[in-house]
């Protein structure tokens, strides 16, 4: 099983009838925030005293223990670069974010070994430094945070990729989970 981060992507919604693709909101990253950020990652309110682009809600990469807000889904094209996939350090640019609430359920790649036993708790994510080739991030499921009480994320269980199972010896196992601490009206 490869181990290649990709982040975070929304799947699907647990609950009937709800939809995990049409909550994709615009956003802005500020030109203050001095991290790279890439589509897959988590990202939290910035709490910015600028005002934003187009009164678009100011958001950053998140880290972990940060509640999240959501999830980068992609960005407005940069017309001066459109080779550009990503949003460079310290520039303003706008996103669009798969809003996290209840019963969205999103992929991710665990940076560890995964054990049945571990479905079901809690753990944080990791940031990873993103692909600036192809936009993708390097955000991953923290397993040794796997905890039963508390966490970013709740494991819902391994990935439906052909081949897919839990990779009890190291790092590359698929796994869906839900927000556990949002960030937001929800």
């Amino acid at each position: 099983m490869a181990d290649t981060a990709f982040g975070f992507r929304p799947v699907r919604n647990l609950y009937p009838g709800g939809s995990h693709a049409a909550n994709a909101l615009a956003c802005v990253i500020p030109s203050g925030d001095g991290t790279a950020t890439f589509i897959g990652d988590f990202v939290k309110l910035s709490g910015a005293e600028e005002t934003p682009n187009e009164n678009l809600p100011a958001v950053i990469q998140a880290a972990a223990g940060n509640a999240l807000f959501g999830v980068i889904v992609g960005f407005r094209p940069d017309y001066t670069d459109l080779t550009l996939k990503h949003r460079t350090a310290s520039t303003e640019r706008v996103c669009y974010v798969s809003v996290a609430r209840p019963g969205v359920v999103y992929e991710g790649q665990a940076d560890g070994a995964v054990a049945a036993g571990d479905i079901g708790n809690y753990c944080d994510i990791v940031v990873g430094s993103g692909d600036t080739t192809t936009g993708r991030s390097a955000m991953e499921i923290d397993i040794s945070s796997t905890g039963t009480s508390d966490g970013q994320v709740q494991l819902i269980g391994p990935s439906h990729v052909v081949g897919e199972s839990y990779d009890t010896s190291d790092a590359g196992t698929n796994l869906y989970v839900t927000v556990n601490e949002f960030q937001g009206g929800v």
